[in-house]
């Protein structure tokens, strides 16, 4: 009798421990889950943009925050228009063998409505460069290292 009692006591404790596995799992979610959820919901919202041209941008998550990633290949950034969040950061790579030093020029760029991005100093191959975006809003940007000058990209800040 007493070792049918210890069986049904094991019994009751693996489907226990098989249950909390199994439903409680599903609610912890980690910072790259929700990031996942977000993306797939921006995708699925990014149908209505009538920009068929424009990639979805990656975005990492580091330290509490999310950095979207722009890539500079020596003749345009990708994606060349992003939107974050206010208090996000954009992370430029040069994945060129030029040179890259991201900012703004006022009066090359006639529509920024917001022209503080400065890299002070320009970075080479693998080089990164990130900007916090603090301010909602249009920020313009363009490679102040390049000799051509319509190397440019968008930052919408919401």
């Amino acid at each position: 009798m007493k070792n049918i009692l210890i069986i049904g006591v094991v019994v009751v404790l693996v489907i226990a421990f098989v249950a909390w596995q199994f439903l409680g799992k599903g609610n912890n979610a980690t910072p790259s889950d929700v990031a996942m959820q977000q993306d797939e919901a921006m995708q699925n919202d990014s149908g209505t943009s009538g920009d068929a041209s424009s990639s979805q941008p990656e975005r990492v998550y580091e330290d509490g925050h999310y950095i979207t990633l722009v890539y500079f290949d020596g003749t345009s950034f990708s994606p060349e228009t992003v939107t974050v969040d206010h208090g996000e950061a954009v992370r430029f790579i040069n994945t060129s063998n030029l040179t890259m030093r991201v900012g703004s020029r006022t009066e090359s760029l006639s529509s920024v409505k917001y022209s503080d991005i400065t890299q002070t100093n320009p970075v080479g191959n693998g080089g990164t460069y990130d900007v916090v975006f603090n301010e909602s809003g249009t920020w313009a940007y363009e490679n102040l290292a390049s000799i051509n000058p319509r190397i440019l990209g968008t930052v919408n800040v919401r």
